[in-house]
């Protein structure tokens, strides 16, 4: 008889025992009313009967709470789903393998447009070669030819705008005698303004070379040379990356792209699944946590195979309580506290698929 067959057994005597108590109690009243002297009355045997059973049915059902049971507790069969994102918004060229495809580590699923990406490259190689040139001349120095060619120029400077003085000063005189427009006599201001300005960044470029690249230069030099070669460097990068590569055996699952559309940054543009790293979500009941442990072995059923047993162990239990999920079966089962514990299955795969729900004996 079952526990809970011997609960409802007992909770019958009880009922039974304050019944025949009572009939007792009004007996052994008309027993004393009608005494004769003897003690010859009747003796209330079904009484005794009674309890004689019930005393039975406790000592079971004590037995009963100190016996553990066997117990079942249900979850499903999962796996880790691993997406390829795309690392920046681009046209989808190609797609190498279909939906249920096996693929292997290292193989490349599909391949995003890089036209706009290998244009920053050379934009980027460019001013690395600049910035290369410019940081070379700086620590080359200063020699003869190139503070010549700069007095050549300061001289050129001085003569243009020593003539453009003179044109403006005759400019002006012939506006004041109404001989020339506003517009000519803004062209002649303007001229020589510039002029005076050409001069004094000559006048800059000859003092630099004659006292030579300063130490500040240099360092500002190198500063940009080197955010120049870190550019290049995310754009190589963004290149590589255009051909999403896996780096795990799996199979492909969800393909969300069609070849031509634009892929938004960040969004996968293929979802692998891993058949080999299966593993099941259970939910233990606190007052039987004493059945599992880190690295203890479980087995467990599935529907399609009800014959079979498959191998897991324990690799993770929460220390943390939690009402149950409301994706247990048993309506009943959600309103009691358990600890989330994961099996990882360790049998035979092949024949096991995600979303399998699994049965497991604990005791």
């Amino acid at each position: 008889m079952q526990c809970l067959e011997f609960n409802s057994y007992f909770k019958h005597l009880r009922e039974r025992f304050f019944a025949k108590k009572s009939e007792s109690t009004t007996l052994a009243k008309s027993t004393l009313a009608n005494y004769n002297g003897n003690m010859n009355y009747a003796k209330p045997s079904s009484l005794v009967s009674t309890i004689a059973t019930l005393a039975i049915t406790l000592m079971l059902l004590s037995a009963c709470t100190k016996v553990k049971t066997s117990f079942t507790i249900s979850g499903t069969v999962e796996t880790d789903d691993i997406d390829l994102i795309a690392p920046f918004s681009a046209e989808l060229l190609e797609i190498r393998y279909p939906e249920g495809a096996m693929i292997r580590a290292g193989d490349t699923l599909a391949i995003l447009d890089t036209t706009l990406v290998v244009a920053s490259m050379n934009s980027a190689r460019a001013a690395v070669n600049e910035a290369r040139a410019q940081l070379a001349d700086l620590q080359a120095g200063s020699d003869k030819e190139k503070i010549r060619a700069a007095e050549a120029r300061l001289e050129q400077s001085k003569a243009s705008a020593k003539q453009a003085v003179a044109d403006l000063a005759r400019a002006t005189k012939l506006h004041q005698q109404g001989l020339l427009d506003d517009r000519s006599l803004e062209q002649a201001q303007l001229l020589s303004a510039n002029s005076q300005q050409a001069t004094t960044v000559a006048e800059q470029v000859l003092a630099d070379l004659r006292r030579g690249a300063r130490v500040d230069q240099i360092v500002a030099a190198k500063s940009t040379l080197n955010r120049a070669e870190a550019e290049l460097a995310l754009r190589s990068k963004n290149y590589d990356d255009a051909f999403l590569i896996s780096r795990h055996n799996g199979v492909v699952q969800i393909l969300p792209y069609q070849i031509g559309e634009r892929i938004p940054v960040g969004r996968p543009v293929v979802t692998l699944r891993d058949p080999g790293n299966l593993w099941v979500m259970i939910y233990v009941p606190e007052s039987d946590m004493d059945a599992v442990e880190v690295g203890a072995p479980l087995s467990f059923s599935v529907d399609a195979y009800p014959e079979r047993d498959f191998n897991g162990r324990v690799v993770f239990i929460s220390d943390n309580a939690e009402f149950t999920p409301r994706n247990v079966q048993s309506p009943e089962e959600r309103v009691n506290l358990v600890f989330a514990v994961k099996v990882v299955v360790l049998s035979e795969q092949k024949d096991l698929r995600a979303g399998m729900p699994a049965d497991f004996t604990l005791r």
